[in-house]
């Protein structure tokens, strides 16, 4: 039968203290085979309820290079608010989306369905991004209801913050889609930009 030795350290004065949680069940340890060291957490690692954390971001596959480290993650909501360039519908025209940010990318999505734009004029924009894009940048995915039909079109977001709207006329050319005033109006917009 293996023995257990607790040995006490000859310069150190401190106190070692082992308390057993509150529970009525019985716990174990098991020690692997082979000689351990218990230490604190590694140098840039903390444990904050229960969640490690990596203070200076991540690494993989051996790289060493800071500026490939993963340095952020999170997902939240955001709120957009349909307007004209011109003037704001009378009533605010908002929803609710969702974001998720890995690093510099952030895609969001959100769907403002039966809106009221009466009172709005101009070109057609969203507002109320999550974070602004680093640079103009062309969205990939948005439709968008004007009278009886939905149309597609190319979600633009701008440094600002500001997302415009862009679709082809007739004329094969691009140009500023125009906000539509009136009831139960639609627009369902994802996209992906950076920071």
């Amino acid at each position: 039968m293996s023995k257990v030795k607790i040995q006490g350290n000859a310069s150190g004065t401190g106190v070692v203290t082992l308390t057993a949680p509150n529970t009525n069940t019985d716990r174990t340890i098991t020690l692997p085979d082979e000689t351990v060291s218990l230490t604190g957490a590694p140098a840039g690692l903390d444990d904050v309820g229960g969640v490690a954390r990596a203070t200076s971001g991540l690494l993989f596959n051996g790289d060493t290079a800071a500026a490939n480290a993963l340095d952020d993650y999170e997902e939240g909501t955001w709120t957009a608010s349909l307007t004209g360039n011109g003037s704001a519908p009378s009533t605010a025209a908002t929803a609710t989306g969702t974001y998720t940010k890995i690093g510099r990318q952030v895609t969001v999505h959100v769907y403002l369905a039966n809106k009221n734009t009466s009172g709005a004029s101009g070109e057609m924009q969203v507002t109320g991004l999550p974070f602004n894009p680093s640079q103009s940048t062309t969205g990939v995915y948005a439709s968008y209801g004007l009278e009886a039909q939905g149309s597609f079109c190319v979600a633009y977001a701008r440094t600002s913050g500001t997302v415009e709207f862009l679709e082809m006329n007739d004329g094969a050319v691009w140009g500023a889609v125009q906000i539509v005033a009136g009831s139960s109006k639609y627009l369902d917009l994802a996209m992906t930009y950076e920071t």
